[in-house]
């Protein structure tokens, strides 16, 4: 299927191009769903409970994270297609996120303390996000980067 050299480099340009569209489509997706189904004022809430804040701040924080994880997901989902900047700070935006989820969600938030679950789903995504930060999209859909 994917030919003979495939197997010989082990497709580290296809891995880490679905690595990539998997990140892109979570945080597309993430984003969506704050926006049209959870509603700007839901998370607004959800700003409040986590961090104490409310008013125009906690409205802010929402709409950047909204904005965050839409914008940036797509942005990241376009690979090479975009200024190397722009993919970076997408990036590094998901890795803010991720890491204030992975405390929130794993510590702050449980009724019961540690949640283990949580805490590894979070290292999974934290560990994706790195991984795309170190590397870059080697053609513009970034599936592959060996000759074929």
């Amino acid at each position: 299927m994917f030919g003979k050299s495939c197997c010989s480099t082990g497709c580290t340009g296809t891995a880490l191009g679905l690595v990539r569209i998997g990140v892109g489509v979570f945080f597309t997706a993430f984003g969506m769903m704050k926006l049209f189904v959870m509603g700007p004022d839901m998370v607004v809430g959800m700003m409040g409970k986590l961090f104490g804040v409310d008013g125009t701040l906690a409205l802010v924080m929402a709409w950047a994270v909204i904005a965050a994880e839409l914008v940036g997901g797509i942005l990241v989902l376009l690979g090479k297609l975009i200024p190397k900047i722009l993919y970076q700070l997408s990036l590094l935006s998901f890795l803010v996120i991720t890491i204030v989820g992975f405390v929130s969600a794993s510590w702050l938030s449980s009724e019961a303390g540690f949640d283990p679950k949580q805490f590894l789903w979070h290292l999974q995504l934290l560990l994706m996000i790195m991984a795309l930060l170190v590397s870059a999209p080697k053609c513009p859909m970034g599936l592959t980067g060996e000759k074929e």
